[in-house]
């Protein structure tokens, strides 16, 4: 887990001085058995835990959230409207998302990573929207004579997002995908995204990764990464509803104070 006295990602203390991470001391043996223990489960993961959480549990403060966003009037994209949200909520509209194959093995691509439209870190921390992202993706992608795969992230439900994807393929000719994102990431020629998880996946597999957003991603380095996995990182499942150890929570309070 995360945790940082200032914020997540570009609103962090991590995001203002990235050397921080050097305070911590770790041993490459222990980040090659960690490495080998993650590529393992990422192999076999079936579902994200986000995915899992939302699909299991009704998210109750779903309207006071949206209500939240409106009466303090803090900033969305321009598509995140109130009522438009409310009403994909109850009457839960779905789109299928077709999805097209592609031999990962024998293609030269780049992989974009969507968000959920409605992520803080695309409306907080981010000057372009998914679509923007999107563009610029496939100008690189075309520029290095490479396909073009988009994924949307499992999580999204935002029909009215959805149909924008679909109508801007027509246009640019990309491909929308559904494999596996460790697949898509370690087979890619460069990942891209605006400040995905995906991007430290790709870094941790020594992909080339371009950001669109306001991300300390942007200076995760092959040095570095193993401070900030093992280091910098908080040993808990952010998910998870067990109890937290004593001796974690204490760490907790400390970066908080």
């Amino acid at each position: 887990m995360f945790i940082d006295k200032k914020g997540v990602n570009a609103k962090s203390e991590l995001f203002e001085n990235i050397n921080i991470l050097n305070r911590y001391k770790i041993d490459d043996a222990y980040y090659q058995k960690w490495l080998s223990n993650y590529l393992e489960f990422k192999k076999n993961q079936k579902t994200i835990p986000q995915q899992f959480q939302r699909q299991k549990y009704l998210n109750k403060l779903f309207i006071l959230d949206l209500i939240s966003l409106t009466v303090l009037n803090i900033p969305t994209n321009s598509n995140y409207n109130l009522f438009i949200k409310l009403k994909n909520y109850f009457n839960k509209i779905n789109i299928r998302i077709e999805s097209e194959k592609v031999n990962l093995q024998n293609e030269k691509y780049l992989f974009h990573a969507l968000q959920v439209n409605c992520d803080s870190q695309v409306v907080m921390n981010s000057n372009i929207t998914n679509l923007d992202a999107i563009k610029l993706s496939n100008k690189i992608a075309l520029s290095k004579g490479v396909l073009h795969l988009v994924k949307f992230h499992p999580a999204e439900t935002d029909p009215y997002f959805i149909q924008s994807v679909f109508a801007l393929k027509k246009e640019l000719q990309f491909k929308v995908v559904n494999d596996n994102s460790f697949e898509l990431i370690k087979n890619a020629e460069i990942v891209t995204t605006i400040n995905s998880t995906i991007a430290l996946e790709a870094k941790i597999l020594g992909k080339k990764v371009e950001l669109f957003g306001r991300s300390f991603y942007n200076s995760l380095t092959k040095a570095n990464i193993p401070k900030y996995i093992l280091g910098h990182l908080i040993n808990i499942d952010f998910f998870s509803t067990n109890v937290i150890d004593y001796e974690i929570y204490k760490d907790i309070k400390s970066r908080i104070n």
